[in-house]
């Protein structure tokens, strides 16, 4: 009996949100939405 692994991958809501010059968030909220995929060009 063969089994299939399916993976899940789920929505990533902040991937490519741009944070540069972002104003009113600590420097550990920009860390942590940089985790989630956010990018500060």
């Amino acid at each position: 009996m063969r089994h299939h692994l399916l993976s899940y991958d789920p929505d990533r809501p902040y991937q490519g949100t741009n944070i540069t010059g972002t104003t009113g968030i600590t420097t550990a909220q920009k860390e942590a939405l940089k985790v989630l995929d956010a990018v500060e060009m």
